[in-house]
């Protein structure tokens, strides 16, 4: 039964997804004694091209030296750990590998081996890096029409800010009372409140954008035509 056990775990290990190696920890080169179908197709190597080897070949330039001081530390310490690491194939392709390491205990009570579960994860980084792209660009294009709002309703509050400060003027003279200038201050009343309603939407629309910090402070402008000006309706 042992036996049959030990041949199905066999047949599993080779079947499996997953790169499955060995290595033997107790020689200083911590050389591979073992290596599953898989890892041969994931790394592009031969089983003889990898036996008897130290994994470290799979190393490249771009490989972060922090994550393979972690493997180092966690074998050292006979612990069990898992980074994620850029290796390269036999054609120097590169590909981003999850690796967990984790040591095999023999009834002697001695730590000879350690088993390493490599996985290739470099669709789930190329889709992590586009989505980090694209929510920069978002990020960049949001800005430009935060400024760009902001822009405008500084324009339109500073021109009819001076628009309001010519109505008060006028009223202040007291020639509200011809018929023509308070037929011209009720269109100016009537545009205003357009244009009020138009800075209120610009307004909403930047703190939607999250730029309610560096809003203009333009205060909404308000034309009054005097009271004792004619009805311009007569």
């Amino acid at each position: 039964m042992a036996l049959e056990i030990s041949k199905i775990m066999d047949r599993a290990v080779s079947s499996t997804a997953e790169g499955i190696t060995l290595s033997d920890i107790s020689s200083p080169e911590q050389p591979l004694v073992y290596v599953n179908g898989s890892f041969e197709r994931m790394t592009g190597y031969g089983k003889d091209e990898l036996l008897g080897k130290n994994c470290r070949f799979l190393q490249g330039k771009e490989t972060d030296k922090n994550e393979v001081a972690k493997i180092r530390n966690a074998i050292n310490l006979r612990q069990n750990c898992t980074v994620e690491l850029v290796n390269y194939k036999k054609n120097g392709e590169k590909f981003w590998n999850r690796l967990t390491v984790s040591p095999v205990s023999l009834p002697e009570d001695a730590t000879q081996y350690y088993v390493g579960v490599q996985c290739d994860i470099t669709d789930i980084k190329v889709a992590q890096k586009k989505i980090t792209d694209y929510s920069l660009k978002l990020e960049q294009k949001n800005e430009s029409i935060k400024n760009a709002l902001q822009g405008f309703n500084a324009t339109i509050g500073r021109a009819m800010y001076n628009a309001s400060s010519t109505s008060k003027r006028l009223a202040e003279k007291e020639i509200s009372a011809d018929r023509e200038v308070a037929k011209m201050l009720a269109k100016i009343n009537e545009a205003t409140e357009s244009v009020n309603d138009l800075i209120l939407n610009l307004r909403a629309a930047l703190v939607h954008l999250g730029g309610a910090d560096r809003l203009h402070n333009i205060d909404l402008v308000n034309f009054k035509v005097l009271r004792n000006s004619p009805d311009t309706k007569r």
